[in-house]
């Protein structure tokens, strides 16, 4: 197995879904729009993945993956 799938087979699906979202800056809204996710799972899955500096949110509130 690669090391990329290794990487992704340490975050769940939900975690997978938040981050191909913030690929582009994304709000909040648009998180959820897109992943159909509840706003309170959205912001728990937020904030563990940027503990993991997954993620990081910007001056104007928009999510993205840091690279």
């Amino acid at each position: 197995r690669s090391v990329v799938e290794k990487i992704d087979d340490t975050y769940s699906d939900i975690q997978k879904k938040i981050m191909h979202v913030c690929k582009k800056p994304a709000s909040l809204d648009d998180i959820i729009q897109s992943t159909d996710l509840s706003m309170s799972v959205v912001q728990s899955e937020l904030f563990n993945l940027q503990l993991d500096g997954k993620v990081a949110q910007d001056f104007i509130g928009m999510w993205t993956i840091i690279t």
